[in-house]
């Protein structure tokens, strides 16, 4: 993993963890760290977890109460206290929180953006899409084709949509699979047609599909160009031979497939590129944190695969992911959550720029931007870890 330049880490300690939490819609609730270092200074991170909320409070409240009574260095040993061979997802969605806000701290600190103390910027701009399944309540052909045309008039050159609502191969009653795949489908097509043949249109099937589902979709599918397909089907119980044999067909369609939200460590990352089935790996840095979620993304280029970024959540995984996506040396375009809520603009009181499908990177200490302290107090729940938590519906953990 990259080595972190040496800032008096041992002399640097975490003296409070708090936990802001902060509802969005019925299908989500943002979860953000606050860590403030023995010297005064701040780091912030995001920890959402959808579906998962009580349970990530609760590990807040136990790493707050630890915190409290007990001297926690920065960097890894602080890390290292709440990490075990068994660690829990919610915990360690927790930790990568943890590991953004010490690192974003630190960097403020330096007087640097965290791409910087990551070994600096290889580019300005980021490509970008616009993930519109989150902010879209109308799920009609229609409600999905407004929700494309408003993020197109944002500035964005690329959409993603997530179509297939109630189709799971394995759950699903069989006689409706064929009405259900259609209708995801015509959602698609009523996407292509608004936003017209210019703007790049990515598809994420959620896992819903087997091998004979996930043919059929790539054919049905492919009269709409799509950019890339994601997570047609699970790649964990699925094997190479299938997985390459989905690729190869969607290869034949001028399409690429996409995949790899579901990794939470190397080994995860090995065994999935092993299999040799994708086009394009997008981990997510709550659940890989930063550092290894770095090295998992080169590794991933080294197997000759693209990288990209599972970005669907808040506003602070969306800074950090822009300073990652800015250090790589091989990125291919970065997912980003828009419409959702009013509230995602309002958190931040430094927007990132969006020009021409790109976000520059900025430059601001820390996260490169500036958190609204005041607008993060309006918006979070009162309380503590007792609190009535509006646990995210409709998509899942990662959706």
């Amino acid at each position: 993993m990259p080595s972190l330049p040496e800032l008096h880490s041992d002399e640097l300690a975490i003296a409070t963890v708090n936990l802001d939490v902060v509802p969005v819609s019925k299908k989500t609730t943002w979860l953000f760290l606050r860590a403030e270092f023995s010297d005064g200074s701040i780091g912030f991170g995001e920890a959402s977890y959808f579906g998962h909320e009580t349970a990530v409070v609760a590990d807040a409240a136990h790493i707050s109460k630890v915190a409290a009574g007990e001297k926690l260095v920065v960097f890894e040993p602080a890390l290292a206290r709440f990490s075990t061979p068994k660690t829990s997802h919610s915990m360690s969605s927790l930790l990568s929180a943890l590991e953004q806000a010490m690192l974003s701290g630190m960097a403020q600190r330096a007087g640097l953006p965290v791409s910087v103390m990551l070994g600096g910027n290889r580019r300005r701009s980021v490509p970008v899409y616009a993930n519109i399944n989150r902010g879209v309540f109308d799920r009609s052909p229609q409600g999905f084709a407004e929700a494309a045309l408003a993020a197109q008039r944002l500035g964005y050159q690329a959409v993603k949509m997530a179509p297939f609502d109630g189709l799971r191969w394995d759950q699903t009653e069989i006689e409706k699979h064929e009405d259900l795949l259609r209708a995801g489908v015509a959602r698609v097509a009523a996407v292509r047609a608004a936003i017209g043949d210019q703007c790049r249109l990515l598809v994420d099937c959620h896992w819903r599909f087997d091998m004979k589902m996930a043919t059929r979709a790539i054919a049905m599918l492919s009269e709409f160009n799509p950019f890339w397909l994601e997570d047609l089907v699970d790649t964990e119980n699925t094997d190479g031979v299938e997985l390459r044999r989905l690729r190869d067909i969607a290869h034949g369609k001028d399409i690429l497939v996409a995949g790899g939200e579901n990794i939470w460590t190397m080994n995860d990352a090995l065994s999935l590129l092993g299999k040799d089935g994708l086009d394009v790996m997008l981990p997510d840095l709550r659940q890989t944190g930063i550092l290894q979620g770095r090295s998992i993304l080169d590794v991933a280029a080294a197997h000759g695969v693209k990288t990209s970024l599972h970005n669907p959540a808040g506003p602070l995984l969306d800074a950090m992911s822009v300073q990652m996506a800015a250090i790589l040396p091989d990125f291919l375009i970065l997912e980003r959550q828009v419409n959702e809520s009013p509230i995602y603009d309002a958190l931040i009181e430094t927007p990132i720029v969006l020009q021409d499908g790109n976000l520059q990177v900025p430059s601001l200490p820390g996260l490169g931007v500036i958190v609204s302290r005041a607008e993060m107090e309006i918006h979070s729940l009162p309380g503590g870890s007792d609190l009535e938590i509006p646990v995210s519906r409709g998509g899942g953990p990662n959706a």
